[in-house]
């Protein structure tokens, strides 16, 4: 019998480090993620390819980034699934399944702030709620600590099925009346000084925020901190209108649509391909709630 057989324990240890290399690319990266130096990340790597009797990792010298061998391909397939059992077995265990969901501030305060009330009148499903942005919220997917996120955008993999989840106007919020054509506010009209930036992602380099965000005077990572800031009534911001329409109808504050019409926030929704039936279960449910607040109402009205 294969001394493989004798420490079932090492299997765990070296698929799990196996699967963090593959999914982050680098020994190095793979090592920040599990907390331990890059030679332990090598030495299980090595470990695993002598049990298994393979050559799971191309070592060309000079080389930093990670490339699978024939055999390393193959195993991965194993490893995904090893992973997905893995995972439904502990969830066997507990009471419910939770469903993992996570999505940026103004994501989870302002889009699917229906369909979680709409949630919390079920008892047959348990949910978790994680608020981050769109970098951290692909990472938690990776390490399969979230099933379904809203990013705000595309990085696609092969592990995830991504999808255009819904597409908002962006809209000026003020305390000041601002002149408009055809009730629209032109942004390069504004006072730049007065802008208050929202760290929005760059889309293209998925970057936390945009470069126009950090050369701004005032620089906020979360929308609901821009709110002190606009009592100063000179001061103005960019918001999604689903932010915006929550302010649409409140004494004291001015929306206005913009006249850029490129000026528009799209959020995607990406979910994991290997779930556990259980949680796969809980995610069918979710979509049903989705389903009715799927495209949030663009603000239309010029001010209160």
């Amino acid at each position: 019998m294969s001394e493989l057989y004798l420490r079932p324990g090492i299997l765990d240890l070296d698929f799990t480090t196996f699967l963090t290399v593959v999914r982050y690319g680098t020994l190095s990266q793979a090592a920040d993620q599990l907390h331990v130096t890059q030679s332990t990340v090598s030495y299980r790597l090595r470990v695993l390819e002598k049990h298994l009797g393979l050559v799971l990792v191309d070592r060309g010298r000079g080389r930093q980034e990670i490339r699978l061998t024939a055999d390393g391909e193959e195993l991965l397939k194993l490893a995904e699934r090893w992973e997905a059992l893995h995972l439904e077995i502990q969830q066997l265990s507990m009471r419910g399944v939770a469903l993992g969901v996570g999505a940026p501030d103004s994501v989870n305060t302002y889009v699917l702030a229906n369909a979680y009330g709409a949630m919390a009148m079920r008892n047959d499903l348990q949910i978790r709620v994680v608020t981050a942005n769109s970098r951290e919220l692909y990472e938690l997917l990776d390490r399969h600590e979230l099933d379904v996120a809203f990013p705000l955008y595309n990085r696609p993999s092969g592990s995830l099925h991504i999808e255009e989840f819904v597409r908002e106007p962006m809209v000026v919020l003020s305390g000041s009346e601002f002149a408009t054509v055809d009730g629209r506010v032109d942004i390069s009209a504004l006072d730049a000084d007065d802008e208050i930036q929202i760290g929005w992602p760059d889309p293209v380099s998925g970057s936390r925020v945009s470069p126009r965000a950090l050369a701004a005077r005032i620089n906020v990572d979360a929308t609901d901190l821009v709110l002190p800031f606009l009592r100063n009534k000179a001061k103005w911001t960019v918001v999604p209108a689903s932010m915006g329409e929550q302010f649409a109808t409140v004494e004291g504050w001015h929306v206005y649509p913009v006249t850029d019409p490129a000026a528009q926030q799209t959020i995607f929704k990406a979910v994991r391909r290997r779930l556990p039936r259980a949680t796969r279960r809980s995610e069918e449910l979710f979509e049903q709630h989705l389903s009715c607040f799927r495209r949030p109402s663009a603000v239309t009205r010029q001010s209160s």
